[in-house]
Formats: C-alpha cells, structure tokens, sequence
C-alpha cells in the first residue's frame, strides 16, 4: 500500500472542507454474499453545485480549481523523518504535490479483529483482509463533477481469509475522500524535510451510525442435497441393523 493512502487511514488532521457542497454514499448498503466472496465496496460521489480538482491550483489562491476554500489549506504536517528521526510537526514553507485521496477509519467488524485491533493497512481482520481501491480520481490529474451529477467509484475491497468469512453480518462505516498534501519545512535542527497532511472533503457516514452503515450479511455455506441423502442413508442403515439384532 502507498505512503499517501496509509496516511489517509489516520485521523482527518484538517477538518472537513465546506467549499464543494459534495455528499458522499454506500452505493449498496445492504446484501448478501458467500464466505469466499470478495465484497467490494463502491461509493457514489454527488454534487449539488459542482466539484472540480485541479491538482496543479491553476489560479495559485490555493482552492484546487475550487475544491476547498483556501482558508481551509493545511499549514502544516507531522513528519516521521524529522529531528534526527525522533519526529515532529513541521510548518509548510511550500506544498509541493497535492493529489486526490481515500480514507478508512477503524470502525465496523469488517475492519475489527476479535482482539480489537484495527486491520487496515496490512494486517488484516479475524475474517477479512482490507485493500484500497481506485479512489474517485484514479488518473491523478483534473477531476471534474457538473452540477447535480454523480459518480459510482469503487473505494475499497473485502477479501475473505483463507478458509471463508465465519457467517454472520459484517459493518463498515465511515469511508471518505479527500485532499493529499506533501509540503516542506524546516525542522528544529534546521534540516529540510517532507511531512504530509491530509484535508477531508467528504464521509460516509457517522461512526457507529447504523442508518448510514454499509452490510454485507454472510450466508452459511448449504450443505449439498447429496450429502444430506447420504447420511439419511447411513441413519437408515443404522435403523435397520439395530433393529435386526433386536
């Protein structure tokens, strides 16, 4: 998985822009699958007003091409790498790259292992492992929406352990896009360094918030007609021979 979309997994460090009047859904919240099914997760994108993303800030106001307001731009980053590796907050001097992004929270037994921890980026789940899809802007350049048009875009996927998912109902809540942000500064020993950030533009749903989940119930895997009559056969056989003895 990229550095940019592990980032996307933290906590929205900027707020949520209210420039583009955007709404984000589960294109199917609800259904059925099997226990060796992938369950791929597709969200539809809405705009009221109309939404553009121009990476590049063609009008250099920091708006994108009108995606967030500029008042809302990121001034600064946590970067891993700075103070000798001990890490920090570093201050922008300047952004250098700015490109469309996706997110994940730690919420829902799709993403919660038995023990609690969060499968997200790499580990995994008891029954599912996690990996991000396309994203809303999969070409990395201008990405545009008119006014009261929609998009479907697949965010994410579900894939089954070995063995099967253990049947049951599964959830997920808050999936979200947003703005990926690499910007320099300096850091405490004057050293220059990277440090991202991350501007969310819109979400799923609240945390927790069943009426805006998205499930997926897992059925039990049918027993085959032929095993069913095979072992009435057997029971029969059994009958038959106790009865004999008798």
């Amino acid at each position: 998985m990229s550095f940019r979309k592990l980032l996307a997994l933290a906590t929205i460090l900027f707020g949520l822009s209210s420039q583009a009047a955007t709404t984000l859904q589960f294109t199917t919240p609800s259904g059925t699958t099997g226990p060796g099914d992938v369950v791929e997760v597709w969200l539809t994108l809405s705009t009221d007003t109309g939404f553009t993303f121009d990476p590049g800030d063609p009008d250099g106001d920091g708006s994108y091409g009108g995606a967030i307001d500029p008042f809302d731009l990121p001034t600064g980053g946590f970067s891993p790498d700075a103070n000798m590796g001990a890490g920090g907050f570093i201050e922008f001097d300047f952004i250098e790259f700015a490109g469309a992004s996706i997110s994940a929270s730690c919420t829902g037994s799709f993403v919660i292992d038995s023990a609690g921890d969060c499968g997200l980026g790499g580990g995994g789940t008891d029954d599912y492992d996690f990996n991000f899809g396309p994203g809303w802007s999969p070409g990395g350049g201008v990405f545009s929406l008119a006014a009261g048009d929609s998009i479907d875009f697949l965010w994410g996927s579900f894939t089954p352990v070995a063995g099967g998912a253990t049947a049951g109902t599964y959830d997920y809540f808050s999936a979200g896009i947003g703005i990926f942000f690499s910007g320099i500064g300096i850091d405490d020993f004057g050293e220059e360094v990277e440090a991202p950030a991350f501007l969310g533009l819109a979400t799923t749903c609240s945390d927790g918030d069943p009426g805006c989940s998205f499930s997926r119930t897992v059925a039990p895997v049918p027993v085959p007609a032929a095993v069913w009559l095979f072992a009435s056969a057997l029971l029969g056989l059994t009958t038959m021979s106790r009865r004999k003895r008798v």
